[in-house]
């Protein structure tokens, strides 16, 4: 099979860190580096995206050989 375009990868973009599908009673998110930087964002502010999409940055690294360790998604 052809199979799915689901992301435009290209040297603007970089390589896909993470994707994942966000249940519906997430409110926020946390996003924790190995270094522990550490982001909270309202999932209200992340843009709901189509199929073969550059995708959204939802965390700088000041370090740049850090990476993500952990997501969190946050519920009441």
């Amino acid at each position: 099979g052809q199979g799915v375009k689901v992301a435009a990868i290209n040297d603007k973009t970089g390589k896909v860190i993470v994707s994942q599908i966000v249940p519906s009673d997430c409110e926020g998110v946390v996003l924790t580096s190995t270094r522990g930087q550490v982001v909270k964002l309202p999932i209200a502010s992340v843009p709901r995206l189509g199929r073969a999409t550059s995708g959204v940055i939802l965390m700088r690294f000041t370090d740049k050989s850090d990476t993500i360790a952990a997501a969190t998604c946050l519920t009441k």
